[in-house]
């Protein structure tokens, strides 16, 4: 099976424990966490985005506690978005899709680069791009 991208909305949502999505984001980060399919990449981006949002509802040691854990996870990836990457999600997918935010953008970008058509995401602009697939739940 094909890796994946894992947005900042399912890592958020599998470690706040109050978000609306938070039933269905844990077995998806759990099944990561423990190498039962193929590893999900976030982009340094996803990542700062996943942070930021932790650390404001919930204090630095929470935004500390999450970096530690994706870091320990056996099935999370970080890559970093190189500098032609990022012109291209800038110029040509930011500036040419409606509804998608600049990191949304990049990742997508990311994904082109990178090969990959596949993310899990429940941000459903991401349905707006042609050739990528937003997957919702972990995969049987």
């Amino acid at each position: 099976m094909e890796s994946a991208v894992v947005d900042s909305v399912v890592l958020i949502a599998a470690m706040h424990v109050r978000d609306a999505y938070h039933a269905e984001a844990r077995p998806i980060l759990e099944a990561a966490d423990r190498g039962e399919m193929p590893p999900l990449t976030l982009t340094d981006f996803i990542l700062a985005e996943t942070l930021n949002y932790l650390t404001a509802k919930g204090g630095s040691s929470v935004g500390r506690e999450a970096l530690d854990r994706i870091e320990k996870s056996q099935g999370l990836r970080i890559e970093r978005i190189p500098d032609a990457v990022f012109s291209a999600g800038k110029n040509e997918i930011y500036t040419n899709i409606d509804g998608l935010s600049l990191v949304d953008a990049l990742t997508v970008a990311h994904m082109r680069h990178r090969g990959l058509s596949r993310i899990y995401s429940f941000d459903d602009d991401f349905d707006r791009v042609p050739q990528i697939q937003r997957l919702v739940t972990v995969p049987n």
